[in-house]
Formats: structure tokens, C-alpha cells, sequence
């Protein structure tokens, strides 16, 4: 296994699907999270982590929090019905 995907593996990546930058939170539980700021249209690699990470997206109308799986990746979109960013994992290739 090569290097390249051994840290992909430990980490997330996530896709800004909007034209705004998104600030969300991003740690390995509800506690100890980070705050980062991903501009619109970036993609952007997570930090390796031992567990799984949580994420926190924050809107105007509430907040969204999932635990992610290490290795995959997602997107934050605007869910017009819904009236809030959201996340969705994707398939990258």
C-alpha cells in the first residue's frame, strides 16, 4: 500500500459545493473540536484521526452534525428545502 493512501485512509476529505465559504467543526468527539473555514468550490483534506470524526455545520435555521467515516468523502451543500447547509458523503472518482 503506498503512503498516499494510507494517510487518505485516516482522514476526511470534503468538497465546499457552494460559491460562499463554509465555516464548520470537525473532531473525533463532541468535546474537542476544531473550527475551519473552507472557501467555495475547495476541496479540502481533514487532519489524520484515530476515530472516526464528528462534523458540525451551523445555519441560521439550526445545525447538522454527523459522524463521518475516515477514508471517504463529502460534500456541504445549501439544502434549499430544508433552509440549511448539509452534508452527504460522495464518491470522489
Amino acid at each position: 500500500m503506498q503512503i498516499g493512501t494510507e494517510l487518505a485512509q485516516q482522514s476526511v476529505s470534503i468538497l465546499n459545493q457552494s460559491s460562499s465559504s463554509i465555516a464548520f467543526y470537525l473532531g473525533e468527539n463532541g468535546q474537542e473540536m476544531t473550527r475551519y473555514l473552507i472557501n467555495g468550490g475547495i476541496f479540502w483534506y481533514s487532519p489524520n484521526y484515530t476515530e472516526d470524526p464528528i462534523i458540525v455545520v451551523y445555519s441560521p435555521s439550526g445545525r447538522v452534525h454527523y459522524k463521518l467515516s475516515k477514508g471517504s468523502s463529502y460534500k456541504i451543500f445549501w439544502d434549499k428545502r430544508a433552509r440549511r447547509w448539509d452534508v452527504r458523503e460522495f464518491d470522489q472518482r
